[in-house]
């Protein structure tokens, strides 16, 4: 893997003998590890390469808690067949559900926050702010809003 830094936030680009798997980017804040971004090529799913990035990711940063956002698994939603494949890809590879999501609409559609570990708000918000910058967290603030459930 391949990665370009910008402060704490990296990006990497996954190959297998060269040739492009996906890429994923992700942010470091204190003893946690956001990961915003985790994409493979159509190409290379369902071979076990996202399993393996994450086992990486797992092995490399056993001290940090390590979490991302999905879409939330609604019925109604047009992809709700691959939210819920999203969702279980990531329950096969150790992540639960935590208690944080964040609305990201009127009707209450947004998304939910899975973890490695338990955590806060507080942590949540924090590894959001190194990934956007604190100029960018007002604009943040005004489009979600955290749901505790």
């Amino acid at each position: 893997m391949d990665r370009a830094k910008l402060d704490q936030n990296y990006l990497v680009a996954i190959e297998d003998d060269n040739q492009f798997i996906g890429l994923v980017y992700y942010t470091i804040s204190g003893k946690n590890l956001l990961i915003s971004y985790l994409a493979m090529d159509p190409s290379t799913r369902s071979k076990g390469y996202g399993t393996r990035v994450l086992e990486q990711f797992k092995e490399k940063y056993q001290d940090k808690t390590i979490f991302l956002e999905i879409e939330e698994v609604i019925k109604n939603a047009d992809n709700y067949t691959q939210r819920v494949k999203r969702q279980s890809f990531y329950e096969r590879n150790g992540f639960g559900k935590s208690n944080i999501y964040m609305k990201t609409d009127t009707e209450g559609h947004g998304l939910e926050i899975m973890t490695t570990k338990p955590i806060t708000f507080a942590d949540y918000k924090d590894a959001v702010t190194t990934y956007l910058g604190q100029d960018n967290m007002s604009e943040w603030n005004s489009y979600f809003e955290p749901v505790i459930r």
